[in-house]
């Protein structure tokens, strides 16, 4: 039989040292070719079959003797395809080849195709190749490799004690040396140049930063991930403050039992009526609690400012509004500005005043339309309407002047009381007393005035004055200083501002006397009081002070108080902010410990308006007195 070259397309797949199986025309296209079989001479004892899947040209000659067996044969004279290899071997060297062959111990020629080998030396592969111990150049697809030294890759590399260039995607290693990377990077123990966000590293020196390193061992260059840090040393901080905000508790108590229901906002005129529950006029801390306003980069407020008729509900739209309040003063004075259409909103045909309901940021007021004056320009028509609040109706011209008088002998709350009668009949107002009471012996006090007269002159007294309720027909008389200034110290303050809230700030410094003793007295049935200020000598006395409601030591010594507290030199601070949600309008009356740069300044409120613009700004000025005996 004449020697045929076997070729085979499919790599050798050697089993252990055991029998290579070949298989012939698998997965090729190529003819199978014809195999010629040519044989002659005797054949004795001949034993087995065979099997022939091909065309199969057979002649013989000579003698065959004792022949015994069978043969099959299958016969196909058009058809015929070329054999298919496959082939496992093991332990060869072979060289590339066009096609796949697997000869037993031959040498082959290059191989486009994947090879599997071991111990031999070759060229770079086109395809995926998997090799130990040997030598590569660049690859240009994933490599896996242990120990070797290569070049930069283009794709995921993972090694182990490698020097590498830059890599241009993400790259995990231990112990090398990396140029800058472009994603996230996670270190420990680095020393790094100035960052864009937060770091998070250990124990390093670091500059300010703005973004983030993440890497393990390496020295980086900066990169623009964001990072969090323990312990660096950073640059100086911007300008700020950081203050300790304590935690606001529930602005309202929630009973267990049923309770009675207090309404704040007047009845709709529509039918049924819209009732609105409130828990109060504000959010704010327990009673006791100064209201704290905390320091923050901006104060937010979103304002809102509404006028309506009280006794039908009718909406004036007003474009500009002011109102304000002194200590001296029993009532709001307000003025707005609306348009010339409205006149008859706020005229009225009878002698009593068109009553405004005015809600500003959520708190009602319940004003008098009093006076109005009105101004036609070209494309113009406006009506300016003033008056006061609601307390006006116990003065002129509203109330009468009538002749009040102690006849009988009462206690000062009492005389209040008695005044707000008419002919023995009480008027449907409340006063609610601050003061100490002191009694007041028959026929001590007269006064011819009105309702409101005669009870600013039976607080004045004793060093007090009268503020109005918002809505409802109350009246306050408080002492006009809660205590002595240089005892304030051990006073709570109402409120708590720090100048990062306020707008505009002004000071002016006010000297006066600094008395240290005054005389007191009563006219007729009345007392003489001499008060001295505790720690000094009483050597500088104030103007004798007389009143015929001065008819004991208490009333005395309250109005000696006030006197002294007076007396010195003080500032009057000038404040400017917004209506918070936290404070509301500040009242007169309020101590309130201002925070600046220069320290904190303890004062009282003794006036506040407010002015609207008719656009978003609404504020409220606040004069406080500091007398520069508080600490």
């Amino acid at each position: 039989m004449s020697r045929t070259d076997l070729v085979f397309n499919q790599q050798a797949e050697p089993i252990k040292g055991g029998p290579v199986r070949l298989v012939f025309g698998a997965g090729s296209d190529l003819p199978l070719p014809t195999v010629i079989l040519e044989g002659g001479g005797t054949i004795t004892g001949l034993r087995g079959h065979a099997q022939l899947r091909s065309v199969v040209v057979a002649r013989g000659g000579g003698r065959i003797s004792g022949l015994r067996g069978h043969a099959q044969m299958s016969w196909d004279a058009d058809v015929s395809r070329g054999a298919r290899v496959g082939l496992e071997s093991a332990w060869q060297e072979a060289f590339p080849v066009a096609m796949a062959v697997a000869p037993a111990w031959q040498e082959a020629t290059q191989v486009r195709k994947a090879a599997i080998a071991r111990w031999q030396e070759a060229v770079p592969a086109h395809y995926v190749l998997a090799t130990h111990w040997q030598e590569a150049q660049r690859l240009r697809s994933a490599s896996r490799s242990a120990w070797q030294s290569g070049i930069g890759v283009r794709a995921g590399l993972e090694s182990q004690w490698q020097e590498s260039v830059r890599l241009r995607a993400a790259a995990r290693g231990h112990w090398q040396e990396a140029r800058p990377l472009r994603a996230g990077l996670d270190t420990h123990w680095q020393e790094a140049l100035r960052l864009r966000a937060a770091v998070q590293p250990h124990w390093q020196q670091a500059n300010p930063v703005r973004t983030a390193i993440h890497s393990r061992f390496t020295d980086g260059m900066p990169v623009r991930v964001p990072v969090r840090s323990h312990w660096q040393e950073a640059n100086r901080s911007a300008p700020g403050r950081t203050v300790v905000v304590p935690p606001v508790k529930p602005p309202c108590y929630v009973p267990a039992v049923p309770v009675s229901l207090v309404f704040f906002d007047p009845a709709d005129s529509s039918l049924p009526a819209r009732l609105v529950f409130r828990c109060g006029t504000r959010a704010g801390p327990e009673p006791g609690e100064p209201i704290v306003i905390p320091i923050q980069r901006t104060y937010i407020v979103l304002n809102s400012i509404g006028l309506r008729r009280v006794s039908d509900g009718a909406v004036i739209s007003a474009v500009a509004f002011s109102m304000a309040l002194g200590v001296d003063s029993w009532t709001w004075s307000w003025q707005a500005t609306i348009p010339g259409r409205q006149l008859g909103l706020i005229a009225s045909d009878t002698d009593d005043p068109v009553q405004v309901y005015a809600l500003i940021n959520n708190v009602p007021y319940v004003l008098l339309a009093e006076r109005w004056q009105r101004e036609r320009r070209f494309a113009s028509d406006q009506i300016n309407v003033s008056g006061r609040g609601l307390s006006a109706l116990l003065d002129a011209p509203y109330a009468p002047v009538v002749n009040h008088g102690s006849q009988g002998g009462f206690t000062a709350q009492q005389l209040t009381q008695h005044v707000l009668t008419a002919n023995g009949v009480p008027l449907d107002w409340v006063v609610d007393w601050g003061l100490t009471d002191w009694l007041i012996p028959p026929n001590a006090w007269s006064l011819q005035g009105s309702y409101m007269a005669a009870l600013t002159d039976i607080a004045t007294a004793a060093g007090g004055y009268i503020q109005p309720h918002n809505t409802l027909q109350r009246l306050h008389v408080l002492p006009r200083y809660p205590k002595q200034p240089w005892l304030w110290s051990t006073l709570t303050p109402d409120y708590q501002l720090p100048s990062d809230a306020v707008e505009v700030e002004g000071t002016e410094w006010v000297r006066n006397p600094a008395y240290n003793r005054v005389y007191v007295s009563g006219e007729g049935a009345g007392v003489l009081g001499e008060v001295v200020r505790a720690g000094t000598p009483g050597d500088f006395d104030a103007p004798m002070v007389t009143h015929p409601l001065i008819t004991d030591l208490e009333a005395a010594r309250q109005r000696g108080i006030a006197e002294l507290s007076a007396a010195g030199s003080s500032q009057t601070v000038s404040l400017s902010m917004q209506i918070a949600p936290q404070t509301g309008v500040i009242k007169p009356g309020k101590l309130i410990r201002y925070v600046d740069r220069s320290g904190p300044r303890l004062g009282i409120a003794r006036s506040t308006s407010i002015s609207w613009d008719g656009a978003a700004k609404l504020r409220q000025q606040i004069a406080l007195e500091v007398p520069e005996t508080v600490s």
